[in-house]
């Protein structure tokens, strides 16, 4: 369960700005070149979403709206949130007054996450769950291959294996090779961050 699914998100207002915020998510989050290319046409952003990294949507898995930090007609400031993980983004968007909107200034950034947007600490059983279904989940779309190895004041609290060690062959992870297994760092690292968000405060 990531940080989203227990707080409301918001609405991007119908001004010149907050429509293109709610139309560049929308095709950022589709992966899809004709939506982007729409976008690209109807918008003309600098820079052109299409020239974005092309890893970064396959390494967010798209963005949610948390907050709007500034809202006026032709400026937007927004605090979006990375579908694979509780990491944050500020994206701001300075448009012109027309109809269709033309985007004068667009720039995301990633930021800490503010105070307000803090994942909700869990007892220690329900983040070992929490973390045993996530990792999971993300291997199940594989996106995370390896093993996750918990411990606290010496003791072992979770030891397990997700994924495959060679997905072509469909060799799954071997928990005695597991320890050597790097398949994914940043996979591995969202899970780390997932984990470390809700685990309650060290004893």
């Amino acid at each position: 369960m990531l940080a989203t699914s227990v707080l409301a998100q918001p609405a991007a207002p119908q001004t010149p700005a907050g429509t293109v915020l709610t139309a560049w998510v929308t095709a950022f989050n589709s992966a899809d070149p004709a939506v982007i290319r729409a976008f690209d046409e109807t918008y003309r952003p600098a820079p052109p979403l299409g020239q974005l990294d092309p890893g970064l949507r396959q390494q967010t898995g798209g963005f949610t709206l948390l907050r709007l930090d500034k809202s006026e007609p032709t400026s937007i400031v927004a605090v979006l949130q990375e579908k694979n993980s509780d990491r944050v983004s500020r994206i701001e968007f300075v448009v012109s007054a027309e109809d269709p909107p033309k985007i004068l200034r667009q720039t995301l950034r990633p930021i800490p996450r503010p105070a307000d947007l803090q994942v909700q600490r869990m007892t220690e059983a329900d983040a070992l769950a929490a973390l045993s279904a996530r990792a999971g989940e993300l291997a199940d779309h594989d996106q995370f291959s390896g093993a996750v190895l918990v411990a606290r004041h010496g003791k072992v609290l979770l030891h397990k294996v997700w994924g495959h060690a060679n997905r072509e062959a469909g060799t799954p992870v071997a928990l005695v090779v597991a320890a050597l297994s790097n398949l994914d760092p940043p996979a591995a690292s969202r899970v780390v961050d997932f984990f470390t968000l809700r685990m309650p405060a060290t004893r």
